[in-house]
């Protein structure tokens, strides 16, 4: 199944079998070098961000992110790959598109995650005043930096402006 992260961002992550919410899904962690989703960070008032490992993921929907048990939520610093990830402040959603030729080309205001796989499959990109919206496939990465995603300069020639409308994903 495929699902935009602005459909996972604030939902809760919910327990199996006990129904609980133990947290909201905050923040999507994903790796820099694969592009897979790493672990779902949750934050609450008064309490230090917990990550749950996509590993501890039973299944992610449009109702929440559902983990087996509360001890699936852990601080940060024991997963040592997305504790990382979180040091460099590798994110996704509001940094810079841009070619490699370093041609701007928007802002990522969102991306779809195929749930079966973990993967980052297609960015959402927001112009400008200049600049057309866009989707473009996550084939077309080259890297992933703190405040930027550099795609291939080919991504001018290949894409046509879209609208989000345009694109059917699953809510």
């Amino acid at each position: 199944m495929l699902i935009t992260a602005s459909n996972l961002i604030g939902k809760p992550i919910i327990t199996a079998e006990e129904k609980e919410i133990v947290g909201n899904v905050f923040e999507i962690i994903v790796s820099p070098e694969t592009g897979r989703v790493e672990a779902f960070l949750s934050k609450a008032m008064f309490q230090k961000p917990h990550v749950v490992s996509e590993q501890d993921v039973l299944d992610v929907g449009k109702t929440g992110v559902i983990i087996n048990d509360a001890q699936a939520l852990i601080l940060p610093s024991e997963i040592i790959k997305v504790n990382e990830i979180i040091k460099k402040k590798i994110k996704i959603l509001n940094v810079q598109a841009v070619t490699k030729s370093k041609k701007k080309l928007g802002v990522v205001e969102d991306f779809v995650i195929e749930t079966d796989t973990a993967q980052v499959v297609k960015f959402y990109i927001k112009g400008g005043i200049f600049l057309p919206a866009r989707i473009l496939s996550s084939d077309n990465v080259i890297k992933i930096e703190k405040n930027r995603i550099i795609f291939q300069d080919e991504v001018l020639e290949k894409l046509k402006p879209v609208s989000r409308s345009e694109e059917s994903v699953a809510a």
